[in-house]
């Protein structure tokens, strides 16, 4: 599956991706797996109010490819199986 990324530029510890009919994900430096960011549960997280509302943190995300994001992910350790 292809994914399109964002990623905190501001503290480069989150990626947040979108794929296909799926929900927007969010994975924190350290994090073991990828959760689901959605409102209303996640509305007190700034990525998701960031994500859903347009506020939050909005101005921190930048679009980034999925090359950059394996990169990222290999830099922190992170294999997905």
């Amino acid at each position: 599956m292809s994914f399109s990324y964002e990623f905190d530029v501001s503290n480069n510890r989150v990626l947040i991706r979108y794929g296909e009919d799926r929900l927007p994900q969010i994975l924190h430096k350290g994090d073991k797996v990828w959760k689901d960011l959605v409102p209303p549960a996640g509305i007190d997280e700034p990525y998701c109010r960031a994500v859903w509302l347009g506020g939050g943190c909005w101005e921190d995300l930048y679009n980034i490819s999925e090359e950059e994001a394996d990169a990222i992910l290999k830099e922190w350790g992170y294999y997905e199986k």
